[in-house]
Formats: C-alpha cells, sequence, structure tokens
C-alpha cells in the first residue's frame, strides 16, 4: 500500500503548467525550526526546517526539504523522479514533520500568496497580510545574542506570543506573522502547540518565488475547510472526497492507524 500511495503522487506530480511567479534576487535568510504537537492524545511532536529569503519589498518563507524537492522537480524531472522512487527505503527521522507549504509575502502590494497540499492536490490562494493588533510589552530577554521584547498577538482563533530583537529592525516574519518592528526570534501560540524558533541567519542571492506547479486556485475560507475535512478523518477523507479516490482494506489497518494518529490536531489557524 505503501508504494502505491507513493506511485499515486508522483503521478499527481508529473504534470507542470506555466504559472510561474516572477522571481526577483533575495539579499539574506533567515532559518528557523518549527514544531508543532501532530497527536494531541499522545503529544507527539514533530519538526520542521523553515527558510525566510527576504529582500526589501518581498519574503519566501518554505520548508527547506520541501524546497529541494520541488526545485529538482522543476529543473530535473528525471532525477527527482528516481529520488522519489527510493523514498521508501530511505530512513527518515520519526520526528520529521510533514509541511510542505510556502508563504510569498509581498510587501509593497501588502498580500500574501500560500501554497500548501492535502495528501498529493496542491492549493494555491491569495490573501491580505493579516494583522495580529500586537500588543508591545515591556518585557526582554536574550536570544543568543540578541536582545528581544516581548508582543502579545490574535489571529484565526489562537493567542500568539511573540520575541522580537529590537536591533534588528526587519519587516519580514515568518509563516504569516507581521507588524512588528524587528524580525521574529522567537514565536508560539499560547497552548504551546505550535513554535517558531529562528536558528541561524545568513546572506542570501537566492531566488524569492514559486515554481511552476500544478495546482488548484482557491479561496483561504475554501481550503481551511477542505484541510479540516481531511484532518477530522483523512482515511474518510481520501475514500470519498480527495481528487484521486483511495480504499483501505484490512491489510492496511497499521497505515491507517498511523494517518489517523498524526492528524489529531487543529490547523494553526482555526475557522469560526
Amino acid at each position: 500500500m505503501g508504494k502505491f500511495i507513493l506511485m499515486l503522487l508522483i503521478s499527481s506530480f508529473l504534470a507542470l503548467n506555466v504559472d510561474a511567479q516572477d522571481a526577483v534576487p533575495a539579499k539574506m535568510e533567515v532559518k528557523y525550526l518549527v514544531s508543532y504537537v501532530a497527536d494531541t492524545v499522545k503529544n507527539t511532536v514533530l519538526t520542521d526546517t523553515f527558510c525566510l529569503r527576504m529582500n526589501g519589498e518581498k519574503s519566501l518563507f518554505y520548508e527547506q526539504d520541501t524546497y529541494m524537492k520541488d526545485s529538482l522537480r522543476h529543473y530535473d524531472i528525471a532525477k527527482w523522479s528516481d529520488m522519489m522512487s527510493k523514498v521508501l527505503t530511505s530512513p527518515t527521522s520519526k520526528n520529521k514533520g510533514d509541511a510542505m507549504y510556502y508563504v510569498l509575502t509581498d510587501y509593497e502590494h501588502n498580500t500574501y500568496l500560500y501554497q500548501d497540499g492535502i495528501f498529493g492536490s496542491k492549493y494555491r490562494y491569495s490573501d491580505s497580510i493579516p494583522s495580529f493588533d500586537w500588543q508591545i510589552l515591556p518585557e526582554y530577554k536574550t536570544i543568543g545574542q540578541n536582545r528581544c521584547q516581548k508582543a502579545l498577538g490574535f489571529y484565526k482563533g489562537r493567542k500568539y506570543e511573540a520575541w522580537f530583537a529590537v536591533d534588528l529592525p526587519i519587516k519580514a516574519s515568518p509563516w504569516k506573522f507581521y507588524g512588528l518592528p524587528g524580525l521574529i526570534m522567537e514565536v508560539y501560540d499560547t497552548r504551546h502547540l505550535y513554535t517558531f524558533t529562528m536558528i541561524d541567519m545568513y546572506p542570501c542571492s537566492g531566488e524569492i518565488g514559486l515554481f511552476s506547479t500544478r495546482h488548484f486556485k482557491t479561496s483561504k475560507n475554501k481550503f481551511l475547510q477542505e484541510l479540516m475535512l481531511y484532518l477530522k478523518d483523512p482515511i474518510a477523507y481520501l475514500e470519498n472526497h480527495a481528487l484521486i479516490k483511495m480504499h483501505f482494506g484490512d491489510s492496511s489497518q497499521e497505515l491507517v492507524s498511523k494517518m489517523r494518529n498524526t492528524c489529531r490536531h487543529l490547523p494553526m489557524e482555526l475557522l469560526k
């Protein structure tokens, strides 16, 4: 069953359409460790390494392994197919997350483009940069070599605590966070279900843009509704709602259990 699922995913990615975003050169990149509680019953925490690539006008927030695979798929489809065929035999960390989203933010036009996948199907939507109504507090701590100040914000059903570097006046931020007067060094929701921690910062001359890929254009609310439907019961979703429908027999119970256990959480953005 695992090999069958992998081949479905490979076949769904082989076709590309011409929908590339105009890429611009970056000047700086910040690396973050992103963790989330995937199984709220067993308190299983998964982690991914994300990068925030930026210049003064735009930024791209992406998961580094996903970016590497998408880059290879875009520029050398043969090598990408060979790499994907070896995934099942390659050891992976049991705590590795499966995040594959991109956030391309345009600060000049106050908008962002979001891309994510739900079991092989990719979705894109655009929206205005959200407001977190930050309340900056007179609390400080040192993170690395930077003096950081605390801020409280609220967005889409979650309250966040953020620590930003007072000596790094950078407006680009991880994920969709925005509006603080310094680079975010650490941010988490108050239940500590989602956490972003800065690891490193360095010069970067790479591109800021999204790869051409086959995807569905949608709205934020429609995407969140689809994601909630998947997280509520991934097996029922794949059997009844997915673009490529699947059916699981008695021999797939271990896979079924694993999929359901890693979906026992809510997304960062909560629907009312």
